[in-house]
């Protein structure tokens, strides 16, 4: 992905968050369409399932697992412009975010996918 699409995602989040997002706050989540992703974030291991559609809703979805997988979220709903994980306070990851690389209002396909996780300690008061 490109600097100016990571520089208007920065943007995006500065007018959602109304807070500074500061360079270095955005970590590019690594997705697969096919297999799941295992990344550390702040010492614990987190697990992705690969992205999956629920062909009836139109909408994506993962799953998460952490702490050896004793810790699960199944079906996380992936939407646009918003911090996917508000929900989920006891989750490692507290700022989840997605959006299509052509900056879209919706996703429109796993393949313009782009999912970030905002590290919440480097973003401004």
């Amino acid at each position: 992905m490109s600097n100016a699409i990571e520089q208007d995602i920065s943007v995006l989040l500065n007018k959602i968050l109304n807070k500074k997002v500061e360079k270095g706050a955005l970590l590019k989540l690594p997705l697969n369409r096919r297999a799941t992703t295992t990344f550390y974030y702040k010492n614990e291991e987190v697990s992705l399932s690969s992205i999956y559609l629920n062909t009836s809703s139109q909408t994506y979805y993962f799953d998460m697992t952490w702490n050896s997988g004793k810790d699960a979220l199944y079906g996380i709903p992936i939407c646009a412009g918003v911090n996917i994980m508000e929900q989920y306070k006891f989750a490692p990851i507290k700022h989840l975010y997605a959006f299509d690389s052509e900056l879209n209002s919706d996703i429109i396909g796993y393949q313009n996918l782009v999912m970030y996780i905002l590290d919440e300690d480097k973003v401004g008061k």
